[in-house]
């Protein structure tokens, strides 16, 4: 049973993960839509993209002020299928709201972000109706335990009397 929770947990992190490192910057970019700019101001300090067995790439983003190095910066958090190995990037500030920021590869990329987005979400929404239905029909399966269940003594025929002898057909 242990097992059985620790794989259920290990499978819902590693589902819910994703969506929660990079949904906040999808997010962001799909709000913004294509209302960017090239910034100067800022550069991106280190950029660094791992690949997960073979199948998904998560790319991290730090970037500074330029003229005030020492202050904190931001991060930029992507996930998507495939791999960005060997891409530039050049950062973007929105302008409708200069808080946000994007890369350009980023948003030429959206499309595949959005389907890889999609994807873990309804992997993960899959994966919690199979919970539930499994857990649903179990408890339905589920029988009481044998302490609880009663057994009553069959009632006896009028005018026949049991002496701790085998019920049966009376001769006549």
């Amino acid at each position: 049973m242990v097992r059985k929770l620790l794989f259920v947990a290990a499978l819902a992190f590693t589902l819910v993960g994703p969506l929660v490192y990079a949904g906040p910057q999808l997010a962001s970019d799909l709000q913004v839509s294509g209302r960017w700019v090239l910034v100067d101001d800022l550069a991106i300090k280190e950029s660094k993209c791992t690949r997960w067995y073979y199948l998904v790439s998560t790319c991290h983003i730090e970037y500074v002020d330029r003229r005030n190095p020492s202050r904190v910066g931001g991060t930029l958090n992507y996930l998507v299928f495939g791999s960005w190995s060997g891409e530039r990037a050049r950062l973007l500030r929105a302008t409708t709201d200069p808080s946000r920021i994007g890369t350009t590869l980023g948003l030429e990329h959206m499309q595949q972000r959005i389907i890889t987005f999609s994807a873990f979400v309804l992997t993960l929404v899959a994966f919690l109706l199979t919970i539930i239905r499994s857990g649903i029909s179990t408890s339905r399966t589920s029988r009481p335990p044998a302490v609880d269940l009663k057994v009553e003594a069959p009632a006896l025929a009028s005018g026949i009397q049991s002496f701790g002898k085998r019920q049966g057909a009376v001769p006549r």
